[in-house]
């Protein structure tokens, strides 16, 4: 439910997150999750609600054989789902886009960096900022497939 909150008034983090991942010109895989887990379009993310299990997610990624992954999430990975998120994360290269309120929770920067990769903090208001960091993470000036990002 949080991601019903308005980032900017009349503007709310879950349609803020769809125009980022729809402006990029990029082909990329989209995993939206909460609970649950579904494969959609950059064009046709769900409107999806509930607690932040991030373990389904991975679990597909490795059966779909993906190696890496943006995550932008504004939540901390449920309590009860983050030991198995660190046991699925073995393989996939994680960059993590915390984009909730107050600090960044320090189970996404342990989890990002069991994957190798990073976490950060990030504005998503400034969602042209964001946009450009995550063009520049799939690589400028190409129209194939990349991905996934996982929302």
């Amino acid at each position: 439910g949080s991601m019903a909150e308005d980032v900017e008034p009349g503007r709310t983090k879950y349609q803020a997150a769809c125009d980022l991942v729809k402006n990029i010109p990029h082909a990329v895989t989209v995993f939206a999750f909460n609970h649950g887990v579904v494969e959609c379009t950059k064009n046709t993310i769900p409107s999806i609600s509930g607690h932040t299990s991030l373990s389904p997610a991975l679990r597909l990624m490795h059966s779909k054989g993906l190696k890496e992954s943006i995550v932008l999430t504004d939540g901390e990975v449920n309590e009860y789902d983050q030991e198995e998120s660190l046991r699925q994360v073995k393989g996939i290269t994680l960059k993590v886009f915390y984009i909730g309120a107050g600090e960044k929770p320090e189970f996404l920067t342990k989890l990002a960096n069991a994957s190798g990769g990073f976490c950060t903090k990030e504005d998503l208001a400034d969602t042209k900022q964001l946009q450009n960091k995550v063009q520049l993470l799939l690589g400028a000036g190409s129209a194939q497939q990349k991905g996934p990002i996982t929302l």
